[in-house]
């Protein structure tokens, strides 16, 4: 009779034990599938700000370029340094000629002795023939 009483008691042992095993998978893959969620939830999240972003970032950049000013000046080239010419610096009329500069550096020496960097360049305004 022991025998028999101990043959149950070990059958209801692994009976509760593999159903308390069971249990905890149930958790744990519930567990998993929740954090699984929660993480393509907050992925998600993410990419909607970092697209948020760059859209912003992107008119942004659109709007300051629609606002700054393209000028137009009769020369390609820079007559002080010889670099294609900035349409966004604002050129100096010497001459009844529109003088385009490679940067504001440039537009500043030039204003300062315009003599001297007129001859720089050749009478299309497209080559630098003076000296840098």
């Amino acid at each position: 009779m022991n025998l028999k009483i101990l043959k149950l008691f070990i059958v209801l042992f692994i009976f509760f034990l593999s159903g308390y095993s069971f249990s905890q998978e149930m958790n744990s893959n519930n567990h998993d599938s929740n954090y699984i969620k929660d993480s393509l939830e907050i992925h998600e999240m993410h990419k909607k700000i970092k697209d948020s972003l760059a859209r912003s970032l992107v008119e942004k950049i659109h709007m300051e370029r629609m606002q700054m000013p393209n000028y137009k000046s009769w020369n390609e080239v820079c007559p002080v340094l010889g670099y294609k010419v900035d349409h966004k610096v604002k050129p100096i009329e010497y001459n009844g000629k529109l003088y385009g500069f490679c940067c504001k550096v440039c537009h500043k020496n030039f204003s300062e002795n315009p003599g001297k960097y007129v001859n720089n360049l050749d009478k299309y305004g497209i080559k630098f023939i003076g000296k840098k």
